[in-house]
């Protein structure tokens, strides 16, 4: 009887966890959001998770010695949101490779297409699919 009382409490730890873990990722999605939207044209998928994350984490640990009710920290906060936006993605100087999906239905025309994108246009002198590097002796 002991050790199903035991293994009970550990399945009600267990999930009591998994709840804590779920809680906070979606108040940093939140507090993300909330930054997110204090900038003009930003939206929150362009916030850095990483860096919210571990800039909120570094401001929730001060709290506890915060005085309630005379805090300016949600303000401080808010302003500091414009260092967390991530830089704009630039643009790929290749195009992108095929997915598995797609490779099932390439034709071996475009296979090689795709291999010699990936080489590079400048670079065709170097080993590629078409080159043989061994020579083939012709029967005597």
């Amino acid at each position: 009887m002991l050790l199903s009382q035991a293994l009970d409490a550990g399945r009600e730890l267990v999930r009591q966890e998994l709840w804590g873990v779920v809680l906070a990722y979606n108040l940093l999605r939140f507090m993300m959001a909330q930054m997110a939207y204090s900038l003009e044209g930003v939206e929150p998928y362009q916030m850095g998770f990483k860096q919210s994350a571990l800039y909120l984490k570094s401001q929730l640990s001060i709290l506890p010695g915060v005085s309630p009710g005379r805090s300016r920290r949600i303000e401080d906060i808010m302003s500091m949101a414009a260092g967390l936006v991530l830089p704009v993605r630039r643009q790929r100087h290749y195009p992108r490779p095929p997915s598995k999906a797609e490779l099932t239905s390439i034709t071996p025309s475009e296979s090689a297409f795709y291999y010699l994108q990936s080489e590079g246009e400048d670079n065709l002198s170097g080993p590629s699919i078409f080159h043989c590097s061994e020579s083939v002796d012709s029967p005597a």
